[in-house]
This record gives structure tokens, sequence and C-alpha cells, in this order.
């Protein structure tokens, strides 16, 4: 009897103890965001993304500050369909004059100022947009105009803006290209 009653005892202690060490439930918000990208062709070119495919989505690695990097985006300038007549051949490369119209960043619902935003072309190392070019042909920034394809990485370090406990970003750049003369 006094072995059951001791046994008995020493389960409730350890139940017990199991119930005190027993850690909170760890938890975490798991987000997805997905933007359809658009292109509109030109009268002779149109946009692409590598080897002539859909323009890609790009990711954005978000810290609690607003400051990101993120990963590469390429983009194509092709000729469109032949004419008759032409003297280009349809889906080739093509020279380009790439101008950004807008880039928008938006963090807990609010516009971050674009002119903090920096984008390199990976393939030249050039910085292609800083200190607010958005509307500037990439000619008057310092990289070569006349290309036929950018890779594209944005980022921003955000760390000056005072922000803390950022929850949601997103980022779009919209760019144009216009045939080169």
């Amino acid at each position: 009897m006094f072995n059951k009653k001791l046994l008995a005892a020493a389960l409730l202690v350890t139940i017990a103890g199991s119930a005190q060490a027993a850690d909170t439930a760890a938890q975490a918000n798991v987000k997805w965001l997905g933007l359809v990208n658009s292109t509109t062709d030109g009268e002779v070119l149109k946009i692409t993304g590598a080897g002539g495919g859909e323009v890609a989505n790009g990711t954005i690695s978000v810290e609690s500050d607003a400051s990101f990097t993120s990963t590469s985006v390429v983009v194509e300038a092709r000729y469109l369909e032949d004419d008759a007549g032409s003297s280009y051949v349809a889906n080739e490369l093509a020279q380009a004059q790439w101008t950004f119209n807008n880039i928008t960043y938006i963090v807990d619902g609010n516009i971050i100022d674009p002119s903090l935003i920096t984008v390199t072309d990976l393939y030249s190392g050039d910085v292609v947009v800083d200190n607010n070019t958005a509307g500037k042909e990439l000619g008057t920034v310092g990289v070569v105009a006349d290309t036929e394809a950018l890779n594209l990485q944005p980022e921003l370090d955000a760390s000056t803006l005072g922000l803390e406990a950022v929850s949601s970003a997103s980022l779009q750049v919209s760019l144009s290209a216009q045939l080169a003369i």
C-alpha cells in the first residue's frame, strides 16, 4: 500500500514538473506576395525576361527597419514581329535606351522616398538609379544607355529612417525601352 501511494505521489510530482517545464509555442507569420508583371509592347520593341521569356518576379528580403536586399531580375529589349521591308529580325536583342519611370516601395502601407533606393545593373556593375534618378534616361546617370539587356538589383539601407518592427513591404520598378538611335 505504501509503495502505491509513493508511486502515485512521485507520478504527480513528475506530471506537475513537466507542466511547469513546458515551453511556450513558437510562432511565425509566413507571407506570400503576388504581383503580376506586365509589359506593353512599343512600336518596334518589347521588353522580355532572360532569353526572351517572361519577366521574372524578384524577391526582396526585408529587415525590421525596412532595409532590403533583393534578387536580380533580367530585362531584355527585343524586336517585335518583322514588318515587310524592316531591317530587323523578330525577337532578336535590340540596342535600347532604357528609362526608369517610377520606383514604388511601400512599407506597412506607407510609401518610402524612392530617392533612398539604389538599383544596380549587375551586367555592367553600374548603379543605374540613385538619388531620385527616376524618369531620367540611363545615359544621364553615367551608364552606357545603348544596351540590349539589364540585370537589375535594387537595395535600400533604411537604417536612417528610424522604422522598427516592419511587417510588410513591396517594391515595384517601372521602366521603358526605346530603340537606340
